[in-house]
């Protein structure tokens, strides 16, 4: 059913103090905001989870970085580790990790040394990223050539 045009300006003369009551109100700005959770759940403190009830796999780590900034130096060919390998499965275990995976393990040398003391050491463990090769970044075949670093690195082969 079509309203009537009488239908049609009762409708817009009811919403009318609304809208004027919005924006008299002005903006409210981002930074004052406080917006009051109505989420209401049993809530267990950290303190007192000491190990995970399923076994977890970290999606996010960063267990490595580069020994060198970007420079003259080939960036990820030398890393470092956050922690001896033994200290980070202390600590997996103890929380029910099963696996984590690292998204900083370098390129070329560094990215082999990680491999070998991370992945290989421990097979399912831990499972490394490489990295773009950031020196080798404005190389007109840039893309060919990492993908030849990963093929080295890792035995994964590109298909067609």
């Amino acid at each position: 059913m079509i309203p009537s045009r009488r239908d049609f300006l009762l409708g817009l003369a009811a919403a009318l103090p609304a809208a004027l009551s919005c924006r008299s109100r002005g903006s409210l700005p981002l930074g004052e905001f406080v917006p009051r959770s109505m989420l209401r759940v049993p809530e267990t403190p950290e303190a007192e989870i000491a190990r995970a009830r399923f076994a977890a796999i970290d999606f996010h780590s960063h267990l490595s970085w580069s020994a060198a900034g970007l420079g003259a130096e080939p960036y990820g060919e030398r890393m470092r580790s956050l922690a001896p390998v033994s200290s980070l499965l202390e600590v997996m275990d103890r929380r029910n990790i099963q696996t984590m995976v690292n998204l900083t393990g370098g390129v070329g040398q560094g990215l082999d040394s990680i491999l070998a003391a991370f992945d290989r050491a421990h097979p399912g463990r831990f499972l490394t990223f490489t990295e773009p090769s950031w020196n080798a970044f404005t190389r007109p075949d840039f893309p060919a050539f990492q993908a030849e670093q990963i093929e080295k690195r890792t035995g994964w082969e590109r298909k067609g």
